[in-house]
């Protein structure tokens, strides 16, 4: 039987990480289900709820490809793709240095997913402030050209249908 959340110590079998007590994880893959102390920097991990505080699972230029508990990267530091520490930041793939997110009119990679949030990186390898509601837009493969939480619909930026229950 499993403990109430958050009552199961570490050694202990359980079900999922809210079963284990503050500072542990539910190591899952095992024969067993156990509660695991959270895995200090440079452990090897699966997750960040895995981690300790502080630190998140990601591949550093160190680990050779796999994913460790480490303290992300800050600006100007060695990064992997995804793996800078604030999200106005972005691991440059010329670099491989975490660089500030590319403002509207810079030049940029297409590949690299380095404009800030409401730009994407257009056609002609520049920043492109995404459209509004009524802006003419293009779904691209990847992304929509209109703002987070609006639609291209034929065409134009809209707002999503909403959703009317049934009276």
């Amino acid at each position: 039987p499993v403990s109430s959340p958050g009552t199961t110590p570490v050694g202990a079998a359980c079900a999922a990480n809210v079963d284990c007590v503050e500072g542990a994880f539910c190591a899952t893959g095992q024969a067993a289900s156990v509660c695991t102390a959270l895995l200090a920097s440079g452990q090897p991990c699966d997750d960040s709820t895995q981690c300790v505080l502080g630190t998140a699972c990601i591949v550093t230029p160190s680990s050779n490809g796999a994913l460790t508990c480490a303290s992300p990267p800050g600006q100007g530091e060695p990064c992997a793709p995804g793996s800078c520490n604030s999200p106005t930041d972005f691991c440059d793939l010329a670099s491989l240095t975490c660089q500030p997110r590319l403002a509207v009119g810079a030049a940029c990679d297409r590949t690299a997913a380095g404009c800030v949030a409401y730009a994407y990186c257009g056609a002609g390898g520049t920043c492109v402030a995404r459209g509004e509601v009524g802006a003419a837009c293009e779904p691209a493969p990847a992304a929509s050209t209109c703002l987070a939480g609006l639609l291209c619909e034929r065409g134009t930026c809209a707002l999503p249908t909403p959703l009317v229950c049934p009276s």
